[in-house]
């Protein structure tokens, strides 16, 4: 019994590490929560947006605490059940015989057992190593704050916002598309280096699909064929990108097709620095130049990388 789908080859899910998991309700399924309070009312105040839990959602709730009977190296750090997923932040204390997989499933058939059904989740989980780069408050607040979030959604259906001048990583920036995708904890840059080989490739690749499958952001201007390469696979299966463009949208005017249906999916968040350089060069022959290219790939790099 396992639920090994999705995860990183490189990676041994039997040693010490945490871990941030995702588990999607399965459709047909009762929903887990609903969302109750106003998500313009700061968080921990009276009033302000919380789930609140249906039966089945107390169930899935409860037995996340019984993690740590499967194997006493699993200890949950915080979770959040919302209607349709459950986020927990797991820690791997020690080795443990079996792979991560192995107790989740087992997480899943308790709930199955519980409520007499044969499938309360999706086949599999979403997982987000956590590396010592990564701040670890940040995980804390994305999880705790997704209901807030989610009520943003529901107030804000459309995922087509656009900012004519909005501070990104100190740099001045026109925006459109999904702005909550900023604030994701899981954003990593796509760059290919020219020198590097197939191999080398092949798993700069692997890493950053593996990113956008188990509900990371990549960044990147995705000019090389490479790193389109990588756009083009993580965006069928279900990723999402900040894309940063070296031209602006001019009033009024939407992306292309492609494009447009990431926005309508809030798959998509575009940004061009307004004070680009050499931006009159653009042309369908030469879309970006050189000077262009590494100003964009040094915002992708500040953006992607973990807050202090």
């Amino acid at each position: 019994m396992s639920d090994d789908i999705f995860r990183a080859s490189w990676h041994d899910y039997r040693r010490p590490c945490i871990y941030h998991i995702t588990l999607k309700k399965a459709l047909g399924v009762p929903a887990f929560s609903s969302i109750i309070g106003d998500y313009r009312i700061p968080w921990g105040q009276p009033g302000c947006a919380a789930v609140s839990l249906s039966p089945l959602g107390s169930i899935v709730r409860n037995s996340i605490y019984h993690l740590q009977y499967y194997h006493p190296a699993l200890r949950p750090l915080q979770y959040a059940v919302m209607p349709d997923h459950v986020h927990i932040l797991l820690q791997v204390l020690f080795d443990m015989p079996e792979p991560l997989g192995n107790y989740i499933a087992r997480y899943k058939a308790e709930i199955n057992q519980c409520t007499g059904s044969t499938g309360v989740f999706t086949r599999g989980f979403n997982d987000q190593i956590l590396t010592r780069e990564r701040n670890l408050n940040d995980i804390y607040q994305y999880i705790r704050t997704n209901p807030e979030r989610l009520a943003v959604c529901f107030a804000n259906p459309g995922y087509f916002q656009r900012i004519a001048n909005m501070t990104v990583a100190g740099v001045e920036c026109q925006l459109y598309g999904n702005l909550q995708l900023l604030s994701n904890p899981f954003k990593e840059q796509v760059i290919v280096h020219r020198a590097d080989t197939p191999g080398q490739f092949a798993v700069n690749r692997d890493r950053c699909v593996h990113t956008a499958i188990n509900g990371g952001v990549l960044v990147s201007p995705f000019v090389a064929k490479r790193e389109q390469e990588i756009r083009d696979c993580s965006i069928a299966k279900g990723g999402r990108l900040i894309k940063l463009r070296p031209t602006l949208l001019k009033d009024k005017e939407k992306p292309a097709r492609g494009e447009f249906h990431l926005c309508e999916e809030g798959r998509l968040l575009r940004i061009s620095p307004i004070d680009l350089p050499e931006r009159e060069l653009i042309t369908p022959g030469r879309p970006i130049t050189r000077r262009q290219s590494l100003i964009l790939n040094a915002l992708a790099e500040a953006i992607s990388a973990p807050q202090p």
